[in-house]
């Protein structure tokens, strides 16, 4: 009985330590519409963008960067010049 007791205080409590802070959902849409933002700017100041160009300028993975421009793209920002590889660029509509 007794080990029961101490599990299920032990499981109370990691369930409360492993959920995430109150807000941080918030910071991190945040910093997704900041970043956004900066791409768009990015895309004001040059002509042509490629997926390295916004993971150097932004400081954020591949994987980020792509999302980023997909979504500029979807939202009818930007227009894909390419279809893959290293030969693809991104330039405002």
């Amino acid at each position: 009985m007794i080990y029961f007791a101490i599990g299920l205080i032990i499981g109370i409590i990691i369930g409360i330590l492993s959920r995430p802070a109150a807000g941080t959902a918030n910071k991190e849409g945040s910093a997704r519409e900041d970043n956004i933002s900066e791409l768009k700017t990015l895309f004001e100041r040059e002509e042509k963008v490629t997926n390295d160009d916004v993971e150097k300028s932004l400081g954020v993975s591949d994987s980020t960067a792509t999302r980023y421009l997909d979504q500029l793209e979807k939202d009818g920002f930007i227009v894909q010049i390419g279809e893959e590889g290293r030969s693809v660029y991104y330039q405002k509509k």
